[in-house]
């Protein structure tokens, strides 16, 4: 079970028969242009996206899977690409990327469905990173995924923000904590998704939607407002350019 994005350009469209075959297995989201894609992994956990369009390597492409897809939900996320011709530019590419296949349309469906289960297993695998914290000796344990930032209301505390998945619904817990804050990262070998906004937070960098730089501010999905001084903002805006 996971999320997929279905980004419908130039006319071409999943049968209906194959669009409930793959709602079966996994959340989809349908968007009739790359526009409406953003905004929803903007809002929403993917884990996976499938793209058809008569042509891939076009700006507007590029940029969405460079620029938003990559930053918001990694550059490990898999992706389909259906077109109506093989083209050489984006086969090259692919050569890149183990988790990027290509197919022409119309193609086989349950060719896509196999491989749709086999890289959402993939996908998952990656998605599956844990971090696990103690309260009162009782372990509680978080994916990394789900986390959008930790706070320290106070000394030896922190608090943990997430974000149900599929409901959206946002969670506080608070745990004992002696690590510093900058440590903390570090410790729990999650130096790749957190990175210290001010004294007091760690954010997820998968879950920032903008970067303010003039007012100081990071955007989550989740519409949170974590502010951030000339110290700190250098770690998101060096994720803002991948």
């Amino acid at each position: 079970m996971g999320s997929i994005l279905i980004i419908e350009e130039d006319n071409l469209k999943f049968e209906p028969k194959l669009l409930e075959q793959l709602e079966k297995d996994h959340k989809t989201f349908v968007a009739c242009n790359i526009p409406l894609g953003g905004k929803i992994i903007y809002k929403y956990h993917i884990d996976m996206a499938i793209m058809l369009s008569k042509y891939h390597i076009k700006k507007t492409t590029k940029d969405f899977i460079t620029s938003e897809l990559h930053k918001i939900c990694g550059e490990t996320i898999p992706i389909i690409f259906v077109s109506e011709e093989v083209n050489v530019e984006l086969n090259e590419l692919l050569d890149d990327y183990l988790w990027w296949r290509s197919y022409t349309f119309p193609f086989n469906y349950q060719k896509i469905i196999s491989v749709t289960n086999q890289m959402m297993r993939f996908a998952n695998s990656f998605g599956m990173k844990r971090i696990t914290l103690k309260k009162k000796y009782n372990p509680h344990s978080f994916y990394i995924k789900d986390i959008s930032h930790f706070y320290r209301p106070k000394e030896k505390h922190i608090t943990v923000h997430s974000q149900d998945p599929e409901t959206l619904a946002k969670k506080e817990e608070d745990f004992f904590c002696k690590l510093s804050l900058d440590f903390f990262p570090k410790h729990h070998d999650i130096e790749k998704y957190f990175k210290q906004a001010n004294q007091s937070c760690l954010v997820n960098v998968l879950h920032i939607r903008i970067v303010k730089r003039g007012k100081m501010e990071l955007v989550l999905r989740c519409g949170t407002i974590i502010p951030t001084s000339r110290i700190y903002i250098h770690n998101f805006i060096e994720e803002e350019k991948l």
